[in-house]
């Protein structure tokens, strides 16, 4: 996604939680596209990053917000943990859920620009061995 918005000549933000891999493709898009690219580390599981990645953005003018960071998980359910399944449920649901509040108010006020949720097709129903990624995506297909 980052590399197409790049090649629209889009200017970027891009969040994740390793530094190191943000950096990777922040060069290759500056090299390649010649765009401006900025990178925040953050673990959008922990609700403080999500602030940190919100109070970053407010320097920048953002005209597109594309709400892409997930994760999920696989098994019987019994055997998965629920601290796993917090942090999805923080990641999927609750940081998409406070940036689509910070993003759209400002979006609507320019009267320009948009928010991309990023789901799943598991969100249209519920999948085995997958019950609660599938609930996170039916929230962002909902929201």
């Amino acid at each position: 996604m980052a590399l197409l918005l790049a090649d629209a000549g889009l200017n970027l933000v891009l969040t994740a939680r390793r530094g190191n891999l943000l950096e990777n493709l922040a060069k290759e898009i500056q090299e390649k596209y010649k765009t401006e690219t900025h990178i925040i580390e953050a673990d959008l599981a922990q609700p403080e990053e999500v602030k940190k990645v919100i109070n970053a953005c407010d320097t920048f003018n953002i005209g597109l917000a594309v709400l892409n960071a997930g994760f999920g998980s696989a098994g019987d359910f019994i055997h998965l943990t629920a601290e796993e399944d917090r942090d999805m449920l923080m990641v999927n649901c609750a940081a998409v859920l406070q940036m689509s509040h910070h993003f759209a108010p400002l979006m609507a006020a320019k009267k320009k620009g948009g928010i991309i949720f990023v789901s799943s097709v598991v969100g249209f129903q519920g999948s085995p061995y997958a019950t609660h990624y599938a609930a996170t995506k039916a929230y962002v297909q909902s929201l």
